[in-house]
């Protein structure tokens, strides 16, 4: 990954942001060159408050069966 597209990546901007700022032509270019990056690269705080967030918007919706 080049250092700019590192600091894309660090900096949350979406793929197709990146496209355009990396000049790349095909998404495919952006793809190889954005997406290299290792385990401590992975925002496991994100993930989790992506689950945390989907579970409480699934806990919403439950509906309790009412018993016959």
């Amino acid at each position: 990954m080049t250092p700019y597209a590192s600091d894309l990546y660090k900096a949350g901007v979406d793929i197709k942001q990146a496209q355009y700022l990396l000049g790349h032509d095909d998404i495919k270019t952006t793809l190889d060159t954005y997406t290299h990056f290792g385990y401590v690269d992975v925002k496991v705080d994100k993930l989790e408050a992506y689950y945390d967030a989907v579970k409480m918007q699934s806990n919403n919706k439950i509906i309790p069966l009412k018993h016959a």
